[in-house]
């Protein structure tokens, strides 16, 4: 997760990407932690071994 927002903001800095592309790519990756929780909580209760 980090280093993606490495990578993100290393492609701002040399400018391979634009301050809109980056603010978008930001506000996707800090969704990911809580839909990455949510499927990690959803499958511990609904699927049994």
């Amino acid at each position: 997760m980090y280093e993606s927002f490495n990578w993100t903001e290393q492609a701002r800095v040399r400018k391979l990407i634009t301050e809109e592309q980056y603010l978008y790519i930001l506000g996707e990756l800090k969704k990911l932690p809580i839909a990455i929780n949510s499927l990690i909580k959803w499958t511990n209760n609904n699927l049994t071994i």
